[in-house]
Order: structure tokens, then sequence, then C-alpha cells
């Protein structure tokens, strides 16, 4: 009897056991998975959202009432920096740049890298001058302070382009709309404008090395 005992005993703890590891097993592949999840929506360089992460913010967002407005910006002259500085200069920039837009606080809700030296941003401010105004401090956040870049402090602006979504518009429009109003803001020498939304035009994006223009008068 006690032998049969210390069997069943015995095949119990094995089984016990081997729950347990199946469990750690579980508990490190769901780690895993999340940790993919989360760097799927990261942009490696900086840190912050990418294109992805971007969507997935204003979908919450929207879940949440906010009345959303879309920055999308880069900065004037980069491709110097890459000049001068090498890329890894570059990227320092970058890098800095993304700290100093994810310190931003509400109406600020989220930052994006989308791809080079463009960034996104959303905010929630309720009324074109509100989200105005806030596109103005993204613009202060970035230009007015100098960036060190090695031995040097290096001073660098950003162009702006703002769209205020309206009822039924999708992610892709509002960039659309903002990308368009910040070529357009690089042509006339602004540093943030705000999107047409009652023109119907499209502007075909111009090619990278096109996009300063205003910078080499």
């Amino acid at each position: 009897m006690s032998q049969t005992l210390t069997i069943l005993a015995t095949g119990a703890i094995g089984i016990v056991a081997g729950f347990a590891f199946a469990g750690i097993r579980i508990l490190r592949l769901t780690r895993r998975l999340r940790a993919a999840q989360t760097a799927a929506l990261r942009d490696p360089l900086t840190g912050i959202a990418n294109r992805a992460g971007l969507a997935h913010a204003y979908a919450q967002a929207l879940q949440a009432g906010c009345r959303l407005s879309v920055v999308v910006l880069d900065l004037d002259e980069f491709k110097s920096i890459n000049t001068d500085h090498g890329h890894a200069g570059g990227d320092l920039l970058l890098i800095q740049v993304a700290r100093r837009l994810s310190a931003l606080d509400r109406p600020v809700i989220a930052v994006a890298r989308l791809s080079g030296d463009e960034f996104a941003v959303l905010i929630d401010a309720t009324g074109t001058e509100a989200a105005m105004l806030a596109a103005h401090q993204v613009w202060q956040a970035i230009s007015r302070w100098p960036y060190a870049l090695g031995a040097r402090d290096v001073a660098i602006s950003a162009t702006i382009g703002l769209a205020v979504w309206r009822l039924g518009d999708h992610l892709s429009q509002g960039l659309r709309q903002a990308d368009m109003a910040m070529l357009a803001a690089k042509q006339d020498g602004s540093d943030v404008r705000l999107a047409d939304l009652a023109s119907p035009q499209v502007l075909d994006r111009p090619a990278w090395r096109d996009r300063d223009n205003r910078h080499r008068r």
C-alpha cells in the first residue's frame, strides 16, 4: 500500500512540476510577444512611435473622444548636418529632437518619427486657434535652443504643417493635409502653416533634395 502511495505521490509531483514548467514557458513567451508587439510600434533609433505606433495612438485617442489635430514637420537643412557631422551626428540630432517632442505636455498626446527627419505630433485641442498655438509650441521646442553634437552646439529649425481633423477623416488624410501644408510653408518661408482643407489640390511630394528650398535662396 505504502509503495502504491509513493508511486502516486511521485507521479503527482511530476505532474505539478510539469505544469509549473509549462507555466513558466508560457509566461516567458507572453513577455516576449508583448515586447515584440511594443517594438513593432517603436522607431528603433529614437524610441518614439513609428507610423504603426502613431496609428495605434490615433485609434486610442478617437476612442477617448479627443478632438484631434496633427502636425507634420521636418528639420530644415538636415542634410547639411549629415554632411558636416556624419550620420552619427545626424542620428544624435534625431534622438535629441525626439526627446524634446516627447517632453511636451498636453495638448500633445503622441509623437512619432515618420521617416528620416520627418516627425508627426498628435494634438488634442478644441478649435483651430488652440491647435495652432500647440503647433507653435512644438516649433519652439525644436528651434529655440541649440543641440549638442560632440563639442559643438548646432542650431536647427523646423518647418511645420498642421491639419485639424474633420469628422470622418482618416489618419492618412490628416497626415497628407499636414504634409501639404508643410511643403507650402517651405515654399513661402513660414515656420507653421495650417492646411487649407477647402482646397482639393493634391500636391506631388517633391524629391528629398528639393524640400529645403526656402533656406537656399
